[in-house]
């Protein structure tokens, strides 16, 4: 038995969860899937075309929260209401905003969850680079629950960094189609507007979609890109896992400014402050 209603989901709304915040991640070549689990569509071009751009859908928030003790916590809470995590009580409401930002720059991070039994069953800790718990989970039956609330947890999170990125003008993905051929595109671009990706041209919006997420699940990883010498000088190329080129950038004059938007792009990726373009 759970000790509060905090996170009532089972793996298949655990599952559901996932796909609704980070989308489907399948190589662009794929076509098979699309984010949310939504059909193909013929209309699908059309309607793109016309309602772009939107505006996304908060998938969760992170609050601060008094107790009767006029202790603060922060908390991160699903779109159906249920608590995900819980932060350590604090008598300063400064502390609980530090706190805000340790779930955010940890929990992208599925290396950073623990599971722990206690007298209540077995819960989810969400802990710092330096072992120190940030918040806590509800408590589940078993470590197998709670081990697979995990990923929901995890995925909760990217998307309400994710959807902060694209609010406040920060790091985001464009997607556009082209007017003279009508192929459509995406590029993944820094705060300040740089372009750090570029993908190639798919026939299809869906196929663009599915390429902004397999960038979002290889992207995170230094070992899936390469740098290309060319006469013009050093491109950038990010690859999936059966060697596809998903995204390049480039010429730059050196390889050392290669490596530097491949540092650059990969530490932006893992952080999860990137905009979605829906």
């Amino acid at each position: 038995m759970r000790a509060e209603r905090t996170l009532g989901v089972g793996p298949r709304a655990i599952l559901w969860i996932a796909l609704g915040v980070l989308g489907a991640c399948t190589d662009p070549s794929s076509g098979s899937s699309q984010p949310g689990g939504k059909a193909d569509s013929p209309f699908d071009d059309e309607l793109a075309s016309s309602a772009m751009p939107l505006l996304p859908e908060r998938p969760g928030m992170l609050d601060l929260a008094r107790t009767p003790a006029s202790e603060w916590n922060a908390r991160l809470i699903g779109p159906g209401g249920d608590i995900y995590l819980t932060s350590t009580a604090y008598t300063q409401e400064t502390s609980a905003q530090n706190a805000s930002l340790g779930i955010k720059e940890n929990g992208v991070l599925l290396e950073r969850y623990r599971t722990v039994s206690g007298a209540s069953g077995c819960s989810v800790e969400l802990r710092a680079a330096n072992n120190k718990t940030i918040a806590t989970g509800p408590a589940y039956a078993t470590c197998e629950e709670a081990t697979a609330a995990i990923e929901a947890t995890r995925a909760l999170v990217a998307g309400v960094v994710q959807f902060e990125a694209a609010v406040s003008g920060g790091a985001r993905f464009a997607l556009w189609r082209d007017t003279d051929d009508g192929s459509w595109r995406f590029a993944l671009r820094a705060a300040d507007k740089r372009g750090l990706l570029d993908s190639q041209a798919y026939s299809r919006r869906l196929d663009a979609v599915n390429g902004i997420a397999s960038v979002r699940a290889n992207g995170k990883a230094a070992t899936q890109y390469k740098i290309v010498a060319g006469q013009d000088g050093s491109m950038v190329s990010l690859r999936a896992k059966n060697g596809q080129e998903i995204a390049a950038s480039g010429p730059y004059a050196t390889a050392a400014e290669a490596q530097a938007v491949i540092d650059e792009t990969v530490q932006l990726l893992a952080s999860e402050r990137v905009g979605n373009p829906w």
